[in-house]
């Protein structure tokens, strides 16, 4: 196989084409223990939009052209992932959403702190899925393997 002709196959299988749609994990640990511990399945993933990242009161105040205008200009929103762990007395719990990102510049960041006794970890990222237990390794590892093959094929 011809190097270039490869390259636009790991292209392919590694980077899927991008959509419109902006998703996130939504779930809690009290209903889901996977949602705190491990790799969540794909179930969990909703779209974000408006109806499922403002608090429920707000949305009663906009009208459905209110909100329908409003996905249309949704990345004025900055929609993004919301990850956050709240541990109070040994017990712990974790919550992941789609939320409105307070960051304006889109920069993904944590934070954590100590309130009252109880200790909570924050993050908000702005990417597809972002909010799962932790990055895949697999694809990096193909991605390595195939540039390397690139190189070999490219010493012949």
């Amino acid at each position: 196989m011809k190097p270039f002709a490869l390259l636009v196959l790991i292209g392919v299988v590694l980077f899927p084409i991008s959509t419109t749609s902006f998703s996130c994990y939504m779930c809690t640990s009290e209903q889901e223990k996977k949602c705190k511990e491990g790799k969540l399945d794909d179930k969990y993933v909703k779209n974000c939009d408006l109806t499922n990242s403002v608090n429920p009161e707000t949305m009663q105040l906009w009208n459905a052209t209110e909100i329908a205008a409003m996905q249309e200009a949704k990345q004025l929103f900055n929609m993004g992932c919301f990850k956050t762990h709240l541990t109070s007395g040994g017990d712990g719990g974790t919550v992941k959403m789609c939320m409105i990102s307070p960051h304006l510049d889109r920069k993904d960041s944590c934070a954590s702190g100590n309130y009252e006794g109880n200790e909570a970890h924050v993050c908000f990222c702005h990417s597809d899925k972002c909010n799962g237990a932790g990055g895949n390794p697999v694809p990096y590892f193909v991605l390595v393997s195939a540039l390397s093959l690139l190189f070999v094929a490219g010493k012949k």
